[in-house]
């Protein structure tokens, strides 16, 4: 079963015009739109923004295996004050406080720009998407900067 895509009337087997409204429809099917460069296009662009570089052979695997629940704590919020006393000396602490406090940033951005539509929503739902790589990174025990934020330092 088909429609017409000029005016929506249901066809009934395959006419070379639509009964209802006249368009040719042989000449409109054949001139179907091709995502498929756009879609590259996407693809790439989302590949690039996602692609940050990935340290996590300069650092210790014990450091980083010991330390899990303290690099998760930097990405929960307030929580991360946490973490900054308990366990900054380590370096893999030490790089998730800087991206935790960056998506903290971002969050609290997102709470100044909610009186504009749709725009504080957007940078409310980045902030959590962000917080959610971050502790998805630290599960994995990778030392993977954020992707868009992760590449400003801000903790030396």
């Amino acid at each position: 079963m088909s429609f017409c895509p000029n005016c929506g009337n249901k066809l009934d087997g395959d006419p070379a015009f639509c009964p209802s409204c006249g368009t040719r429809l042989k000449a409109a099917r054949s001139q179907k739109t091709d995502y498929s460069d756009d879609l590259k296009k996407a693809a790439e662009t989302l590949k690039d923004l996602t692609d940050t570089p990935d340290t996590t052979d300069h650092y210790d695997p014990r450091d980083i295996s010991e330390n899990k629940l303290m690099g998760i704590l930097c990405y929960l919020s307030i929580l991360w004050l946490i973490p900054f006393f308990v366990a900054k000396d380590s370096p893999f602490v030490r790089f998730h406080l800087n991206q935790g406090l960056l998506v903290l940033i971002v969050g609290i951005a997102s709470s100044l720009l909610h009186f504009i539509p749709v725009v504080g929503w957007v940078v409310s739902v980045a902030a959590f998407a962000l917080a959610v790589i971050g502790i998805v990174y630290v599960c994995q025990g990778k030392v993977q900067e954020l992707p868009l934020i992760g590449k400003y330092k801000l903790l030396s």
